[in-house]
């Protein structure tokens, strides 16, 4: 095999081509003209170049419509025909498979018309070797696209038609296709026939290869609708995001950001992973995916999370207030009321219409217990006790104040709970968040008052 590298595309060839295609030189291409005259081996050498270019050619129309696309082509010359594996990063669709299959012959015709016109232009003055290497060249060509352009699978014409009838008719498409290239091949090979042309066999074989396709149909074993493994990987992760599986959804989704995806796949990954960053309280992950997420895509609601997690309420309220605005959505008014809470304009918040107070206040005491910031988570919580005095207001920031190893102040709302009726010896005995206040002397004197309260008169 010879392995070379032409406009970024690396072509293999293979021995058979280099073996047949001297044979089809020798066999099919009528010496005229200066190969008439010119030594055969000499003449059957050039023919084999002429032919074999202009499948390269064809073949190359393809791969670089497939780098268009961003994949990742490779020509492989094999015999007495070519092939392009697309390799592609995606699922191809339609009209792209379309466009892949249409290349080739678009790019045959073109140069077999160019080399045609040079020659009827030239001929007079260029003779000999020239002039007949631009007649082979541009019946190589020409010849080449017109039978790839045919209906036949699996000839470019037969893709095509297939692609376009599966679009506007679904599975029954594939069927139809076949039928109606099927009826082509049938009607060339006749035509062939009657003319008593040997070449007549070759539409027979594709007619044989049709046959077998409509057959796989009738058994259920085509089309195939195959998804690109990326694709795959990418619904799984939202199949996981959907059952709250955040790390496994995570831990799926941020690997796929190395491969070589497509800007529209790479684009839903960021946005499915800056979501996942927030529901696991990573606010500046967040912010990187949604910045590499083209503009649009990205909710308002999202990016104002993520600035509220990272401690940046101010940048985050605007967008608190748009994204409110925009839905009518009664959380994201209260996340809205809550960054202002937590800006410390808790009375710019009261104002807002339709406002639910305690929803405003747990908005507020989410994002900085998201952060693990509980002194901040604190200070909201004895806002909400100074707006609405209770026992369950003041036992809940004193658990902040414990958490964030501010025992003064914890032991401070632990009596003021006290003060409002709160008496659960055993809550506050079992409580994992006023834990570091176990070894208190004022906390062992919470408890014994709370002991002392439940002592009968």
């Amino acid at each position: 095999m010879v392995r070379l590298r032409l406009l970024g595309v690396p072509i293999e060839v293979h021995l058979s081509h280099l073996v047949f295609m001297p044979l089809v030189a020798f066999f099919l291409i009528e010496p005229t003209g200066w190969a008439a005259h010119a030594p055969r081996p000499l003449a059957v050498a050039l023919s084999a170049v002429l032919v074999s270019s202009a499948l390269l050619l064809h073949e190359l129309g393809h791969a670089l419509a497939g780098r268009a696309f961003g994949y990742r082509p490779v020509v492989q010359l094999i015999g007495l025909t070519g092939r392009t594996l697309p390799n592609p990063n995606e699922t191809i669709p339609w009209q792209r498979d379309v466009a892949l299959h249409l290349a080739g012959p678009g790019v045959g015709i073109t140069l077999g018309f160019i080399a045609l016109a040079g020659y009827y232009a030239a001929r007079a003055r260029l003779g000999g070797a020239l002039e007949y290497a631009l007649l082979v060249w541009a019946s190589a060509h020409l010849i080449w696209a017109v039978v790839n352009l045919l209906p036949l699978h699996p000839l470019d014409g037969g893709r095509v038609v297939t692609a376009v009838a599966m679009r506007l008719f679904g599975r029954d498409g594939f069927l139809y296709a076949q039928v109606f290239g099927m009826g082509v091949g049938v009607a060339l090979a006749a035509a062939a026939f009657a003319f008593r042309a040997p070449l007549g066999i070759f539409p027979l074989i594709y007619v044989l290869h049709t046959a077998v396709l409509i057959a796989a149909f009738r058994r259920g074993e085509l089309p195939r609708q195959a998804v690109h493994p990326l694709e795959l990987a990418f619904a799984r992760a939202r199949e996981l995001y959907a059952e709250e599986k955040f790390e496994e959804a995570q831990a799926l989704a941020e690997p796929l950001l190395e491969a070589d995806l497509q800007p529209e796949l790479r684009a839903r990954v960021h946005l499915l992973a800056g979501w996942l960053a927030l529901k696991l309280g990573l606010g500046r992950r967040a912010l990187d995916h949604f910045s590499a997420t083209p503009g649009g895509q990205v909710p308002p609601q999202a990016v104002a999370a993520a600035f509220s997690l990272i401690g940046d309420d101010a940048r985050a309220v605007p967008l608190w207030e748009e994204a409110a605005h925009a839905t009518g959505d009664a959380t994201l008014l209260h996340e809205w009321a809550g960054a202002l809470i937590r800006l410390g304009r808790e009375s710019e918040a009261r104002r807002l219409p339709g406002l639910h107070l305690p929803a405003a206040f747990e908005a507020a005491q989410r994002v900085p217990v998201a952060r693990g910031d509980f002194a901040s988570a604190a200070k909201v919580a004895e806002a909400r006790f100074a707006f609405e005095p209770s026992a369950a207001n003041a036992y809940h920031a004193a658990c902040f104040w414990a958490r964030a190893d501010r025992a003064d102040d914890a032991l401070r709302l632990l009596a003021l709970a006290a003060q409002h009726g709160f008496a659960d010896l055993q809550r506050a005995l079992d409580d994992d968040a006023l834990s570091s206040l176990r070894a208190h002397a004022g906390f062992g004197a919470f408890l014994e008052g709370l002991r002392g309260s439940q002592l009968p008169n």
